[in-house]
């Protein structure tokens, strides 16, 4: 495992950490998605994967099934067996508001103990329909998964996961006001179901974080609510299908990486 990535995941953890204070709890939420990918003979890969977002609080409306929607597009190319890197870039719109956000990242994978662990460390920039929603951010996501063959085709996957998300600030004024270090962190654990060699079904459960700094407000009788760091929390059910189409149509040995790319 690379020393540098895994120090810097230390130093966003311990961040986190200590600037946790309160926390909110919204309701559960459902993000299915498909995805088709595209394997190459040389080990590389392709993909595109549909995501919706569905709220199931009742309160919030659900326009089309999902208040939020996400087309995504990528590419991966490995240099050997523990080193790859690539591209992706997504189309978001959450409700009325829509972002282009393209990605490059850098991809480590060992094996510990039998387990496999992996490192992906990325930089993006979203290009928001508001201007002043453009912003540049770092991705450092940490797993660690085992493959399991059952009977003669079924294959499962355990895999844990975490993804912290950091906006760069890199010219912040003084006058502006502090933001929290880690701005959203994802906890993810899934069941990876090789079915067949072309299709893949990964069921998973998770809380997606949204890191804050709120500023002190009022209640309606006038009395003070103190601000400070929030950590405002959303249960996640996914389940993610995904259709593997090989160059050349025939099946022929590759190394493939887990649904959430």
């Amino acid at each position: 495992m690379h020393k540098s990535i895994v120090l810097g995941a230390t130093t966003l953890l311990a961040a986190g950490t200590a600037q946790a204070q309160k926390h909110i709890r919204y309701e559960l939420e459902l993000w299915p998605e498909a995805q088709v990918e595209y394997a190459l003979q040389s080990g590389d890969y392709a993909f595109v994967g549909l995501r919706g977002q569905r709220t199931t609080d009742a309160a919030i409306a659900n326009p089309a099934g999902f208040y939020g929607k996400q087309l995504q597009v990528g590419y991966e190319h490995f240099w050997n067996s523990q080193w790859s890197l690539g591209g992706t870039a997504r189309y978001q719109r959450v409700e009325d508001a829509g972002a282009f956000t393209p990605e490059g990242f850098l991809r480590h994978r060992g094996d510990l103990g039998g387990f496999t662990v992996g490192q992906r460390l990325s930089a993006e920039y979203r290009f928001a329909e508001a201007a002043d929603q453009n912003r540049a951010s770092t991705r450092l996501r940490l797993d660690v998964e085992r493959a399991f063959q059952i009977g003669r085709s079924v294959r499962i996957r355990p895999r844990l996961s975490y993804e912290m998300t950091a906006y760069l600030r890199l010219q912040r004024a003084e006058d502006e006001p502090k933001e929290r270090f880690i701005d959203f962190g994802l906890a993810r654990g899934e069941v990876g179901l090789r079915l067949t060699d072309w299709l893949d079904l990964t069921p998973w459960a998770g809380y997606a974080t949204a890191y804050q700094l709120v500023l002190g407000q009022t209640d309606e009788e006038g009395n003070p609510i103190p601000g400070g760091p929030r950590n405002f929390r959303t249960p996640v059910l996914g389940l993610d299908l995904r259709l593997t189409v090989f160059q050349g149509i025939r099946v022929f040995e590759r190394r493939q990486l887990p649904t959430q790319h």
